[in-house]
């Protein structure tokens, strides 16, 4: 049925914004050494924040999702859960209509591939998210072996998908676009501008615990990225996804994650950051610092209070312990460009620190001076003094 619309299909606003995002990211990724790489990665994956993606001969693998791909026919298959018992959640996942200038390429824990069309992204993190986006792009997905949509769902809404081993996902449009069921295996997209998102729900308990909140965020245009980031030797290394919001991480001291926001909606959204607690330091949640442009906002009790603050046009940060870091969702009031800083609350040793200076001698002693002389009848100042004094006294004389 898609197959015009197909064929049809542009990149959009929503794929733009993807290659902004990518492109970031591979950027921060090229400045670090391999050695910072590997070291950046073992943070991540220790804090089961992301972890290594490696793609060759079409297949991608990692320790949390693995799958082959044809990047020629923008074909997807055997989309696997690695870290959930090896789970296949879609047997295939295809575009219709791809085509033009493709391409495919792996950085960090994303791996994506790219065309005229739209664009495909996959993240080796815990929930195996899955990202496809264009504008009039149709995709269509069949389900992996054992997998229903679950009783109740509405064709249009978030779809959620569960096994008889108590797996479970979820699959919505983030943007412009529309979500239907064709049978009881497989679905279609239609995109118009926006992305078609897969979400597994995590093993990491911490992770999941506000899934379904973040994920309702996300379909009604409320979060508009996640970012997950590292530090090594002062550098950020990250893993993100836009949902409207382009986000750029720095680390400037080893206790500060700085995220660079940038939208052309200005409507106040949330944005999800999370970090290890080497990057950010140890400590309990309350003790960590959110600003919004240097102002500090207020911390709320869970994600959706920190997510209705932005939609009200309020600044406000829900922080959450993870395993080995935190999850911070910041509410930012409104957008051209922003900058988010969250501080831990210790500042331990700089991740840069300035190479100290070189050890100087120290100066010598100099030879003590003789005590001044009071000045005699036979030197010059002496002389001077008496003239000076004799011509006061005359003149003081003469007005007598």
């Amino acid at each position: 049925m898609g197959d015009s619309m197909g064929r049809g299909g542009t990149m959009g606003h929503a794929g733009q914004q993807a290659h902004m995002q990518d492109a970031h990211e591979a950027m921060d990724w090229s400045n670090l050494t391999q050695a910072q790489r590997d070291a950046a990665l073992d943070k991540a994956d220790h804090a089961q924040l992301f972890a290594r993606f490696t793609a060759s001969g079409g297949v991608a693998s990692g320790r949390f999702v693995s799958f082959g791909y044809d990047t020629a026919a923008g074909r997807l298959s055997d989309y696997t859960a690695v870290d959930l018992n090896r789970t296949v959640f879609f047997q295939q996942a295809h575009v219709e209509g791809w085509g033009g200038n493709v391409s495919e390429d792996a950085h960090g824990a994303v791996w994506h591939m790219s065309s005229d069309t739209g664009m495909v992204r996959a993240h080796n993190n815990p929930t195996a998210q899955l990202a496809v986006r264009g504008a009039n792009v149709t995709v269509h997905l069949d389900l992996g072996a054992g997998f229903l949509v679950a009783p109740g769902a509405v064709p249009g809404a978030t779809l959620t998908l569960t096994n008889a081993n108590g797996q479970h996902g979820h699959v919505f449009i983030a943007g412009n676009g529309t979500l239907a069921l064709l049978t009881n295996t497989t679905l279609q997209a239609n995109l118009t501008d926006g992305a078609l998102v897969f979400l597994a729900h995590p093993k990491n308990t911490s992770l999941a615990a506000d899934l379904h909140d973040r994920i309702n965020a996300i379909a009604t245009g409320a979060l508009g990225a996640e970012v997950s980031v590292v530090a090594v030797d002062g550098k950020p290394a990250e893993d993100a996804e836009s949902f409207g919001v382009t986000v750029v991480a720095e680390t400037p001291r080893n206790n500060t994650v700085r995220i660079h926001a940038a939208s052309d909606d200005h409507r106040g959204r949330a944005i999800v950051v999370r970090t290890d607690n080497t990057t950010l330091g140890p400590g309990a949640p309350v003790q960590i610092t959110v600003s919004v442009n240097g102002v500090p906002v207020a911390h709320v009790a869970n994600a959706s209070a920190a997510v209705l603050a932005a939609t009200a046009g309020a600044g406000a940060a829900y922080v959450n312990f993870t395993n080995g870091g935190f999850e911070v969702v910041v509410a930012v009031p409104s957008f051209s460009e922003q900058v988010v800083e969250i501080q831990g609350p210790t500042q331990v040793v700089d991740q840069n620190p300035p190479p100290p200076p070189p050890p100087s001698t120290p100066p010598a002693t100099p030879p003590a001076s003789p005590p001044a002389s009071p000045p005699s009848s036979g030197t010059p100042g002496f002389e001077a003094f008496l003239a000076v004094t004799a011509f006061v006294v005359a003149v003081a004389m003469r007005r007598r």
